[in-house]
């Protein structure tokens, strides 16, 4: 940003010189004082705490729609027993759907004080969560890149017998340092359907635990083993792992008439490294081979009439060995088969896909929680109804994603000063209002359909009756179906459709007083036509009507906000103010301060102190309008004390 001060000594001289001149000229006329000229509006800070990033994501799906969500700080947290899950209550900065294919491209506004982001989503087949950092506005993940670099950089595989495995167990194949087996085959092509009913069966939502919504599947009597009625070939496919441990997991078979006895079965290892994103080596829809043990050699068919059985070793992988499992506690093996287990309890739920007849889903539950989701597979088994019927249940029918789903809240502070045009105090308390916006989006193309808006005056430092409303700006009347307005009072400015007439575009208001209304809460419902989703970002073309008593005309808006058309313009120009309309520079000062800012996914702001300036009241403020928003973009998080 250019010096002010620069441009107004220079035109101050100009000024002086043109005063020295012979007033008559050369032919006797007196000649004109120039006016000085106005600052160029480059010269202005645009105040603005949001910025636009271009977004380009791709999952690398041919028919799989999946959710994804934004986030500036890591939304996952691992508890003490090595589970990983999603903070809870934590706010993302943006969410939104992938097309059927798994890709999302577009511009995305965020707080510009964020400067990496986490792409995170609990999509199965998805690596997430994922750091990026911003570059040139944008930033891009594409996940078949991103396997494939890990993949890279997995150290050389070690010759057979180099690695340790406890001689209990036997091995498909070699594999490297980090786990990723060699004879891993080309990436399944999951059925989108498995994919979501896994997600919602499995689920990781403590109120949505498979062990709450479906506790018949723990009962005693339910088995997890499969039974083959039908030689077959089978592939075994990792979906997801929702543990940091470096869990191993392997099978075994025994006859169907038997009961298995741990030191009988045959216990082959089919990943020997399942964990979370960060230390992965096999990745989601990874699949292997499963081979049958007949006691000699391993066969590519498993014959009629044999179980199968699955177990997980908790933490068992490390530097490319196998330890020996406990024998008891936590890092003991957890079978499929409940007698097994010390103590004998359930430990792993099998589903049969009713739809394929052809895909078991199979859920590990490695310590306490019950959620069954700390390590999710699926066995692909060649022959149809090749597993015996009504011996494991059916895999719930879970519906596939919803526009329910694409719901994304925001919220942040609106300030103003209300003296405007004249020079106010600059403390930014004259008015304080907190909102809160949900948006409802449809699936794939990201339509906004539906927005739930709350307002909350919360003070008022100044003594005029000040009124609030809001324009939004870049939609038309013809995208808006209906508005509601539930509140204390309405505005008297406001018609019947509850938007002010005589406007070029939609516009809200809410209260007249806001003295009349600190601490109730505005809820504001509009049913959209499916604008775009980057057309309505809250909180949209806030304004406050200043003296209201004294008529409707004088708004002020955020810098650079146009006004609306009730505004009155013979205001330009006049005290304090700097704008410019003809080259849309609106709401600022001669000194290049602001009469309203807009704080984003903060709340409770503290209330500034009467007659203190937020230079002074916020150190960092200075900093960020001289370096034009390169500095301290977070200013507002760091308060003088």
């Amino acid at each position: 940003m250019k010096d002010l001060t620069k441009c107004v000594l220079i035109t101050a001289t100009l000024f002086v010189l043109y005063s020295c001149m012979d007033k008559n000229g050369l032919n006797g006329a007196p000649e004109p004082t120039p006016k000085p000229e106005k600052p160029s509006v480059e010269d202005y800070f645009d105040f603005n705490t949001m910025q636009t990033i271009k977004v380009n994501i791709d999952y690398g799906f041919n028919d799989y729609l999946v959710l994804f969500e934004l986030f500036d700080e890591n939304p996952t947290e691992e508890p003490e027993d090595g589970s990983i899950i999603k903070k809870e209550n934590i706010k993302g900065l943006f969410k939104a759907s992938t097309d059927k294919s798994g890709r999302f491209s577009g511009n995305v506004t965020i707080p510009a004080r964020t400067e990496k982001i986490w792409l995170y989503s609990d999509y199965l087949g998805t690596v997430s969560p994922i750091e990026l950092t911003i570059k040139d506005k944008s930033i891009s993940f594409n996940q078949n890149d991103y396997i494939a670099s890990h993949r890279d950089r997995t150290r050389a595989v070690t010759p057979v017998n180099e690695f340790k495995y406890p001689d209990e167990y036997k091995i498909l194949g070699d594999w490297s340092e980090s786990g990723k087996p060699t004879y891993l085959l080309p990436k399944a092509n999951t059925p989108d359907y498995i994919l979501y009913n896994i997600k919602e069966t499995y689920s990781t939502v403590k109120s949505k635990y498979i062990s709450v919504v479906h506790p018949e599947f723990l009962d005693d009597n339910v088995k997890s083993d499969i039974i083959l009625a039908k030689a077959t070939k089978i592939k075994l496919v990792f979906v997801n792992s929702g543990a940091s441990l470096k869990n191993v997991m392997g099978y075994y078979t025994y006859p169907k008439d038997e009961v298995p006895e741990g030191n009988k079965i045959t216990k082959i290892i089919a990943f020997p490294n399942i964990t979370a994103t960060q230390n992965a080596s096999v990745f989601p829809c990874d699949q292997v081979a499963l081979k049958y043990w007949d006691g000699t050699q391993f066969q590519d068919e498993f014959p009629a009439g044999v179980a199968i059985g699955f177990f997980l070793q908790p933490g068992g992988f490390s530097n490319g060995s196998i330890s020996n499992p406990d024998k008891s506690g936590w890092k003991s093996n957890k079978y499929s088969s409940t007698n097994l287990n010390e103590p004998k309890q359930k430990r792993t739920i099998s589903l049969l896909d009713k739809t394929s007849a052809q895909i078991v889903t199979i859920g590990f539950e490695d310590k306490d929680d019950n959620n069954f989701s700390d390590a999710t597979f699926y066995l692909d088994i060649e022959q149809k109804d090749a597993v015996e019927k009504n011996t494991i249940p059916d895999l719930p029918d879970e519906n596939a994603p919803t526009p329910d789903d694409n719901v994304q809240t925001t919220f942040g502070t609106l300030t103003y000063e209300d003296k405007w045009p004249e020079e106010g105090d600059y403390d930014m308390n004259d008015v304080m209002i907190d909102y809160e916006s949900t948006i409802y989006k449809t699936l794939e193309t990201n339509k906004i359909t539906k927005i739930i808006d709350k307002f909350t005056p919360r003070h008022n430092g100044g003594i005029y009756n000040n009124g609030f409303g809001y324009q939004l700006t870049n939609i038309t009347y013809t995208d808006v179906k209906s508005i509601t307005i539930e509140g204390p009072e309405r505005s008297t400015f406001i018609g019947n459709d509850n938007m002010e007439s005589g406007q070029t575009y939609p516009t809200v208001l809410l209260f007249d007083n806001i003295k009349n209304v600190i601490g109730k809460t505005y809820t504001v419902t509009i049913e959209i036509a499916n604008a775009d989703y980057n057309k309505l970002i809250p909180p949209y073309n806030p304004f406050i009507i200043c003296s209201t008593d004294q008529g409707r005309g004088k708004e002020v808006h955020l810098v650079n906000y146009p006004p609306t058309d009730k505004a009155d313009n013979n205001l330009w120009s006049t005290g304090e103010d700097a704008s410019q309309p003809e080259h849309n520079l609106f709401y600022v000062s001669n000194d290049n301060m602001p009469f309203a800012i807009h704080l984003p996914d903060v709340k409770d702001f503290p209330v500034p102190a009467e007659k203190v300036r937020i230079t002074t009241a916020y150190p960092g403020f200075a900093e960020w309008v001289r370096s034009s928003g390169a500095q301290n973009k977070d200013w507002y998080l760091h308060k003088n004390e």
